[in-house]
C-alpha cells in the first residue's frame, strides 16, 4: 500500500495499517480545512463528511510488503497485538477557524491505538482500534474525542482472484467552527457535533499479476447520524453505495490503460433542503467515468492518470443537475535514496454542506518532497491549494484554500520517533464570513511497542 496514504483526518480514504509504521510521514490533507493532528487516524468515508461522494478508486489492501513490515516489526517472538501511542503539544491561533471570531489555544493530542495482524500469506486480517482526543486549554469548549475500530482482510483464493474487504466503525466529535458555523459568530455551537456511523468496502480483483488485462469491481456503503445539535446536523444524517469497476490492459511493459466507471448513491435519513424548500430532498447520485493509464517505471517511480466526465443527479427536479470534467492524477518518484515528491491532483464533485446550495466542485492540488539528511533524521515540505466552487440558489460561495507545511523528523530507535511541524493555512472566498487564516505548530512523540 502507500506508504502515505495522508494521515490527517479530514482526509477519507485509505487504511489505519500506516499506524504501524515505522515512518509515518503525514502529508497534506486533500479535503479539509485545518488538521485535528498530524497524526490522526482514518476510517474510510467515515471521518470526512467533506468528501462523502468518495471515489474509491485506489482501494489500498495489505501488499506483501505490508506482510514483511509486520514480521519486521515483531521479530522472532509474535506478539498478540501491537500498541502505538502518541503524544503531541501544539499551539492554534484560530481554533474555530473563523475570521471573526479568532481565538487561540495551547493544547495538547492523544492518539493511541491498539493493531492485531492475524492470517497468512494468502488469507490476511488486521485489527485496528484507534482513539485521538484533542484537548485546548483556553478553548475547552471545542475537546474532541473519536473512536475508530475497523477490520481489512484480504483473501487470495488463487493467483486470478483476490477479494479485499473492510469494516468500519466510529463514534466520533466535528471541531467546533469546521463544519456548520460556516463563519458567522452567531451559529458557532457551544458543544461539539457527535456523530456514529459504520461502512463496509469491498474490492474483487480478477486476473493473474503481470496478465495483459485485469478487472476490478468495487462495492461500499457508509451510514453517518448526528447525536446532537439536530436543528443543524439532523439534514446530514446519510445512507451513501458505492458501485463501481475498473478494466485495466497493458499496453506497454510498463504501462497500463484504464477505464473506469462508478456510481455513488445517496440517500439522506432526514429531508434535506438545502435551507430552501422544505420537502424536498436532495437524494440522488453522483455518476463519474473515467479513461486513463498507469505507469511503473520502477518500484519507486509510478504514476496514474485519468479523465473524463462526471454527474451529480437529484431526484427532485426542481434542483438542476451539476455536470463537468472530472481528472484524477498523482505521481511518486525517488530520484534518489534520500529525496522522495509526491503529487496529486484532483476535480470531483460531491455534496454540498453549506446551507442553500446543492453542490460543490472541489479542485485540489497537493505537492510534497521529503528528504533524508541521516538515517534518523528527516525532513518534508509540502504544499496543498483547492477551490470549491458551490451550486445552488442564491449567492453561493466560491472559496479558495492554500496550506504549506513543513517538518522534522529524529528517530530515537525503531518504533520510536518523534517530529516538530509548522502548518499555515489560508482561505478566501468571495464571502468575507468564509475568510480566516491559521497558525499550527506541533511537537509530537511516538512509540510503538
Amino acid at each position: 500500500m502507500p506508504s502515505n496514504p495522508c494521515n490527517w483526518v479530514m482526509q477519507g480514504l485509505g487504511l489505519v495499517l500506516g499506524v504501524a509504521q515505522a515512518d509515518p510521514t503525514p502529508n497534506l490533507p486533500l479535503g479539509g480545512m485545518m488538521p485535528n493532528s498530524t497524526y490522526s487516524y482514518e476510517a474510510s468515508s467515515l471521518d470526512s463528511p467533506y468528501l462523502r461522494s468518495t471515489d474509491f478508486y485506489g482501494f489500498d489492501k495489505p501488499d506483501t510488503d505490508d506482510k514483511d513490515r509486520w514480521t519486521d516489526l515483531l521479530g522472532e517472538f509474535k506478539w498478540p497485538f501491537l500498541t502505538n501511542i502518541g503524544i503531541g503539544a501544539f499551539y492554534n491561533d484560530n481554533v474555530l477557524m473563523n475570521g471573526f471570531n479568532k481565538k487561540g489555544s495551547f493544547g495538547t493530542t492523544l492518539t493511541p491505538s491498539l493493531t492485531l495482524p492475524l492470517g497468512s500469506p494468502r488469507y490476511f486480517t488486521v485489527l485496528n482500534y484507534a482513539l485521538m482526543a484533542n484537548i485546548y486549554e483556553n478553548v475547552s469548549y471545542n475537546n474532541t474525542v473519536n473512536n475508530f475500530l475497523n477490520a481489512t482482510s484480504t483473501f487470495e483464493f488463487n493467483p486470478r482472484h483476490r477479494l479485499t474487504v473492510r469494516a468500519d466503525g466510529a463514534f466520533g466529535e466535528d471541531p467546533i467552527g469546521a463544519l456548520f458555523s460556516q463563519g458567522a459568530i452567531a451559529a458557532v455551537q457551544t458543544t461539539p457535533n457527535q456523530w456514529a456511523g459504520y461502512g463496509f468496502n469491498s474490492l474483487y480483483q480478477y486476473g493473474a499479476p503481470g496478465a495483459p488485462g485485469n478487472l476490478n469491481l468495487n462495492f461500499a456503503m457508509m451510514n453517518r447520524e448526528y447525536l446532537n445539535n439536530s436543528a443543524l446536523t439532523s439534514q446530514r444524517n446519510l445512507n451513501s453505495y458505492m458501485l463501481g469497476g475498473t478494466f485495466f490492459w497493458r499496453a506497454l511493459p510498463k504501462t497500463q490503460i484504464l477505464i473506469e466507471a462508478n456510481d455513488t448513491i445517496l440517500d439522506y435519513l432526514n429531508a434535506q433542503t438545502s435551507g430552501q424548500t422544505a420537502g424536498q430532498t436532495l437524494n440522488g447520485s453522483t455518476y463519474r467515468l473515467y479513461t486513463g493509464a498507469t505507469w511503473r517505471a520502477t518500484a519507486k517511480t509510478s504514476a496514474v492518470v485519468k479523465v473524463g466526465y462526471q454527474w451529480r443527479t437529484f431526484q427532485d427536479s426542481v434542483y438542476e443537475t451539476k455536470s463537468g470534467p472530472a481528472f484524477q492524477g498523482t505521481l511518486n518518484w525517488s530520484p534518489s535514496g534520500q529525496d522522495t515528491v509526491s503529487a496529486m491532483v484532483s476535480n470531483a464533485i460531491n455534496e454540498a454542506l453549506v446551507i442553500g446550495t446543492t453542490a460543490i466542485n472541489n479542485q485540489m492540488y497537493n505537492l510534497n518532497w521529503q528528504h533524508r539528511w541521516l538515517e534518523r533524521v528527516y525532513s518534508t515540505v509540502g504544499a496543498f491549494y483547492m477551490v470549491q466552487d458551490y451550486t445552488g440558489g442564491g449567492n453561493t460561495p466560491d472559496n479558495d484554500t492554500i496550506m504549506g507545511r513543513v517538518g522534522a523528523y529524529y528517530t530515537f530507535r525503531q518504533g520510536v520517533w518523534a517530529d516538530l511541524q509548522y502548518t499555515y493555512s489560508q482561505r478566501t472566498s468571495n464571502q468575507a464570513q468564509f475568510d480566516y487564516s491559521q497558525n499550527l505548530i506541533m511537537l509530537s512523540l511516538r512509540m510503538l511497542f
